[in-house]
């Protein structure tokens, strides 16, 4: 069996990312969250991280290359479904507690 060293497994990694912007191959790395939300995003979306292109400077969210596309966008999808739901009980809540005024006649 032949032996694989640490940089040609860390090439083989960086090479299976393609920049969305620029195409380049091989160039894309991981890139530090920057602020909060980026840091709430990391821990709320596990498939997905940050990567920035060294070529055309990119920078954004792509599934990780451990990942599976298909449970990403399920989780994103759920995500979504769990938004839509609580802004309509807000808007239901908040409509009833404020009813719209009535005009007299």
């Amino acid at each position: 069996m032949e032996q694989v060293s640490s940089t040609q497994v860390g090439t083989a990694i960086a090479s299976s990312h393609v920049c969305p912007k620029c195409q380049e191959v091989g160039r894309v790395y991981r890139s530090w969250p920057r602020g909060i939300l980026e840091n709430v995003g990391l821990k709320l979306l596990p498939p997905y991280g940050l990567y920035r292109c060294h070529n055309c400077n990119w920078r954004g969210w792509k599934v990780r290359s451990n990942s599976s596309p298909i449970l990403a966008r399920l989780l994103v999808a759920v995500y979504l479904i769990l938004l839509v739901t609580i802004v309509g009980a807000a808007v239901f809540f908040l409509r009833r507690l404020f009813p719209t005024p009535t005009r007299m006649p």
